[in-house]
């Protein structure tokens, strides 16, 4: 089921990366419910898919939070 549940959200990270295609539609590569294809998607690759579209796929869009968080 994780090997699965890995190539869902890749596909899904693939499609967040155009802007043609809404939420609803990214989250139908498995998933029938939006709420818990965001939760999913967070929960493994520690972003929203809207933060992850934003930053177009990157999670070092602000570097000083991730300074402060190894600093402690």
């Amino acid at each position: 089921m994780g090997y699965v549940t890995r190539v869902r959200l890749e596909a899904a990270e693939q499609l967040l990366l155009n802007h043609e295609y809404a939420m609803k539609q990214v989250a139908a590569v498995g998933y029938p419910d939006v709420h818990y294809f965001t939760t999913l998607f967070r929960k493994r690759r520690g972003l929203t898919p809207g933060v992850f579209r934003q930053r177009r796929g990157t999670i070092f869009a602000n570097p000083k939070k991730r300074v402060a968080k190894n600093e402690r």
